[in-house]
């Protein structure tokens, strides 16, 4: 990867970053005790704690310039009884990136798309719900 496309791709995480882990009252990372963690959260976190991925990740070129379209897969974790903690993150992850312009460095306009709403599933004796979003960062030429 180009130093170019790094730092583009950085600035792109950053920018939707620092939507979700806005600190106030109704703010997605409130939900969260044991925190929001890039690619996996520490062993000792307490619930609720939500980790999210970059699945895919491609370019597609077309007459304007460059389209930088990332997949993000958010897996919120909670314990036993907390499926309505879940629920309401999920709700206000969606208030949060859904349909959502972003501005980050480097694009001319990025936008966050909600692709796939999941439902509580119980696992090892927690329950998880996962989201996956299309973020779409286009640069002109």
């Amino acid at each position: 990867m180009t130093m170019e496309v790094a730092n583009s791709l950085r600035s792109l995480i950053r920018d939707t970053n620092m939507r979700w882990t806005s600190r106030t009252e109704r703010g997605f990372l409130a939900v969260f005790v044991g925190g929001v963690w890039l690619d996996r959260a520490p062993a000792d976190c307490r619930l609720p704690v939500c980790v999210y991925r970059i699945t895919t990740e491609r370019f597609e070129r077309n007459a304007k310039g460059v389209d930088h379209i990332m997949r993000v897969v958010f897996q919120m974790f909670g314990s036993a009884d907390s499926t309505e903690v879940l629920v309401e993150a999920q709700s206000r992850l969606k208030d949060l990136l859904d349909g959502t312009t972003l501005s980050p460095d480097g694009y001319d306009r990025a936008i966050c798309v909600l692709r796939q709403s999941g439902t509580p599933a119980l696992e090892d004796d927690a329950w998880m719900i996962e989201d996956e979003y299309e973020i779409r960062g286009t640069k002109t030429n």
